[in-house]
């Protein structure tokens, strides 16, 4: 049967099915087609899908033998590094329907390479819901490692509720949280900033890290060196540090670490050395490929879809001037749906400040229709030095019900008021709003936004900018 007609017998509504033939089809084509590995990989998803649309229909035990001959191949499936997590939270979720094969899907997903620490915390709720303490902790463990914070797992209800009723989870959690608390107050398990070698070593072996476990402050730290023989060294980490990253994800089947890849992305915009902007051009498009375009088995996950941003800016700083199409692609695909956010908003700033056009931030900024991340906007014909927009400004500020924004206003009309010219990129307003990066705030880091810090003292409320989850959307400012 071909993949066509496969599709179409699927994808019909499950009431408009004869269900016993339609199984009973299905399962002879998964047991010729799951060790195939062209047709494999397909079946893995219609398997998937059929057993999902089953469950809904309240139809368990009609799934039954599917789902059970989808746990026998499971090992078989070839799955590309994009879609092991969403197999892994369906593994979970399939568990959870049937009691009598959760032990077999544990088995499976503590023993397969689909088991990753993004799916780690919801694994370990539906094993405290099953009852299995032991279990949860140790699967968290396995996840996580011994050193996290605490609070990530009582973001979930039931590992909340385990945490406030059961003393053994709630000392076993304390001691995470302890023990990664005191493995950042450890001055031994810290490289001493004034050692390059220690710097050096120690950010290499960032590159190495899954994201909570790495520190980006080495990264940082290493381009404080700058005398002569240290350049060339730090020139090569800074050049082959993406790609170590990248071999790194895929030999240990982790995500790409997305703090140290923005850290590097941060390093080469204050190491101002022009020759990198190919680079960063490169890893831009990197980040922002589509699914249809990955050949690489690499996942680009949201939070390192975020790291555009950065790199943005990045060229910004060294001075780039050239072909602009990339950032014309990424906003073509993103800014519908992430309209106003920071990282599609500091993409827009570097447009506007690479090609100098404060026209149409100006015309962006007076459109009714944009009420999110018009901080970026005022920056940008701030940092331009547009005279011609400081009345604008002025006239809006009124209108602004957000008090970071209100913030930002006061600032571009100061500097707007008394700059001469553009300043200079060390000297430029968008460093006020900070390099902590919003999953690095969603873990427990405090915001380095100065607009949002001087918000929280005017407002009197500790509250405001605060991110519970790196997606969440950016606030309106109008």
């Amino acid at each position: 049967m071909t993949d066509s007609k496969v599709y179409d017998l699927l994808h019909k509504p499950i009431e408009n099915k004869d269900v016993p033939a339609f199984i009973n089809q299905f399962l002879l084509i998964m047991d010729i087609g799951l060790d195939n590995k062209k047709a494999g990989g397909n079946l893995a998803w219609w398997s998937a899908d059929i057993i999902s649309n089953l469950i809904k229909a309240g139809l368990l035990n009609e799934a039954l033998p599917i789902v059970k001959t989808w746990l026998t191949y499971s090992d078989k499936i070839p799955v590309s590094e994009n879609d092991k997590h969403y197999f892994a939270s369906f593994a979970v979720y399939v568990a959870d329907k049937y009691p009598e094969l959760q032990e077999e899907f544990e088995l499976k997903l503590l023993s397969g390479d689909w088991f990753k620490s993004d799916v780690g915390r919801l694994f370990a709720s539906f094993l405290c819901k099953w009852g299995k303490i032991d279990t949860t902790m140790s699967t968290i463990v396995k996840s996580f490692g011994v050193l996290t914070q605490r609070n990530y797992f009582l973001e979930n209800e039931e590992l909340k509720n385990l945490y406030n009723n059961n003393l053994q989870f709630r000392d076993f959690l304390d001691k995470l949280e302890n023990d990664w608390l005191n493995s950042f107050e450890n001055p031994d398990k810290k490289p001493n900033p004034e050692n390059f070698e220690e710097v050096l070593a120690a950010s290499k072996a960032d590159l190495l890290k899954e994201d909570h476990w790495s520190n980006p402050e080495n990264v940082l730290n290493l381009i404080k060196f700058t005398n002569v023989e240290c350049n060339s060294r730090i020139e090569e980490f800074l050049k082959s540090g993406f790609q170590e990253l990248k071999s790194a994800a895929i030999k240990k089947s982790i995500l790409i670490n997305c703090y140290i890849f923005d850290a590097l992305a941060r390093a080469i915009a204050h190491w101002q050395n022009p020759e990198f902007s190919e680079l960063l051009i490169q890893e831009f498009n990197f980040v922002i490929a589509s699914k249809k375009d990955i050949t690489d088995g690499l996942d680009r996950h949201y939070e390192l879809q975020l790291v555009s941003g950065t790199i943005a800016l990045a060229l910004v700083a060294l001075g780039y001037k050239g072909d602009l199409s990339f950032f014309d692609k990424f906003l073509e695909s993103y800014e519908l749906h992430y309209k106003g956010d920071d990282f599609v908003m500091k993409v827009k700033y570097a447009k506007w400040m690479i090609t100098g056009d404060a026209g149409n931030a100006l015309s962006y900024l007076t459109n009714k229709e944009n009420t999110k991340g018009l901080s970026y906007v005022i920056c940008a014909l701030t940092d331009l030095n547009s005279k011609e927009s400081l009345s604008v400004i002025k006239e809006l500020a009124t209108s602004f019900t957000n008090p970071v924004t209100r913030e930002v206003i006061k600032e571009s009309l100061s500097r707007l008021s008394k700059q001469a010219q553009p300043p200079e990129w060390k000297d430029r307003m968008i460093h006020l709003f900070g390099v902590v990066s919003p999953g690095e705030q969603a873990i427990g880091y405090e915001s380095d936004n100065v607009f949002v810090i001087r918000a929280q003292e005017t407002e009197n409320n500790p509250e405001i900018g605060t991110r519970f989850e790196a997606d969440d959307s950016a606030p309106d400012d109008l």
